[in-house]
């Protein structure tokens, strides 16, 4: 189903899988090159934009802080990319997932360096995976699943539970030091997703996600 024909021609190459694979490989060098090849190369720190390293803003999205880190945003994406890329096409996944991130990191950046004037550094691909389980719920809103045929459950009241437990295992994280897990990011995400359903889509988010809940 092509929800947004007018923007991409609708297309499915499971682009998603591409992405994790990316995501994969950056993570495999980050350990290979150990913290020198994400801090001075690819996250994103004051120099992104003070220091005119303007990429910076792209590449953070496909470097992780730690395993459990990458785990559970590839987890995310496998399972629910592409569900979304089947409903709204490939091209238009692919805008979707890197706008969500280049938003994710701008508004992060803002956040952490310029307001908080705090020295850490930004990675991973919460903002865009968050955006992906977001526009899930929103776009399979009726969706219900059997649990061993015991529990019977609207999906997208799992998925969004599943996006409760990342935000509280980063907030758990990083209390009492400076993570560079940005929570901001995450709800960047889930924003961004609001904006493209509202003004891409044409699907009003917050009556999809109502409708989830009472159907739960």
């Amino acid at each position: 189903m092509n929800l947004n024909k007018r923007v991409f021609p609708y297309r499915t190459y499971n682009l998603f899988f591409l992405i994790i694979l990316i995501n994969l490989g950056v993570f495999v060098a980050s350990i290979i090159a150990k913290e020198h090849f994400v801090n001075n190369y690819i996250g994103m720190n004051k120099d992104a934009l003070l220091g005119l390293e303007l990429y910076r803003f792209f590449s953070y999205m496909f470097a992780h802080g730690d395993f459990q880190h990458f785990l559970f945003n590839m987890i995310g994406l496998f399972f629910f990319g592409y569900y979304v890329e089947e409903k709204i096409g490939s091209y238009s996944f692919l805008f979707f997932y890197i706008i969500a991130g280049l938003f994710s990191g701008i508004i992060s950046y803002l956040f952490y360096i310029l307001v908080f004037n705090q020295s850490i550094l930004l990675v991973g691909a919460s903002g865009s995976v968050y955006a992906v389980m977001t526009a899930f719920i929103v776009l399979y809103a009726d969706l219900r699943i059997n649990f061993f045929g015991l529990i019977r459950s609207n999906v997208a009241i799992i998925v969004g539970l599943y996006m409760l437990l990342g935000l509280a295992q980063q907030a758990l994280s990083s209390l009492g030091r400076s993570s560079d897990v940005a929570i901001i990011a995450h709800l960047a995400g889930m924003g961004f997703c609001f904006l493209y359903c509202f003004f891409v889509l044409n699907i009003n988010p917050f009556r999809a996600i109502k409708k989830a809940i009472d159907n739960r």
